[in-house]
């Protein structure tokens, strides 16, 4: 793995850039699928609307649509942290809801091990919690977290197309556990 010192653009685009929106999501059904949709921004000028689907039979009959939306939020959170390390912004302002203080933590240790790779080979070091602020619209909801138990058994493995995909997709293959 190549590394490159890109710590000047990293400091470079946050004060360029200083929000990332999560601006929010819908949650759409079909016959046989869940489709989420979400809205990412920064500025009027760069916007994301990325589409995931997810087939019915993952769930268990009887989940709710409260449950729903909590899982649709969550799933936005994660997918948000693949635009947001195009701004590297200081402050995301999460739109379609709000986490209490023990989930900021637990996304924002997420964005730092998640992001291990980018950091490391753009030799960027992150100086204690100052990666970012969580900020919130006033009308915000308190987001709860997500109920895994209206998943059916099995894994779900988000495929982005690398090798780690494959090969976390083939292990469990082989270990016999339903993906």
């Amino acid at each position: 793995m190549v590394q490159k010192n890109n710590t000047e653009k990293y400091f470079r685009l946050r004060k360029e850039f200083p929000c990332f929106v999560y601006e929010n999501y819908t949650v759409n059904f079909s016959s046989t699928e869940l489709t989420l949709g979400f809205v990412f921004r920064v500025e009027e000028k760069y916007i994301f609307n990325p589409t995931l689907r997810f087939p019915l039979h993952i769930f268990r009959k009887d989940i709710t649509a409260k449950s729903l939306e909590i899982f649709a939020f969550h799933i936005g959170m994660v997918e948000m942290i693949s635009y947001w390390k195009a701004f590297c912004s200081p402050k995301i302002l999460v739109k379609p809801g709000r986490l209490n203080s023990a989930q900021e933590r637990w996304w924002k240790k997420l964005f730092i091990h998640g992001l291990g790779e980018f950091f490391y080979t753009n030799r960027i070091e992150i100086q204690g919690d100052g990666l970012f602020e969580f900020y919130y619209s006033e009308s915000a909801p308190i987001i709860e977290k997500s109920n895994p138990a209206h998943l059916t058994e099995g894994l779900i493995v988000p495929v982005g197309g690398g090798k780690d995909s494959v090969v976390t997709l083939e292990l469990f293959k082989k270990s016999g556990m339903p993906v």
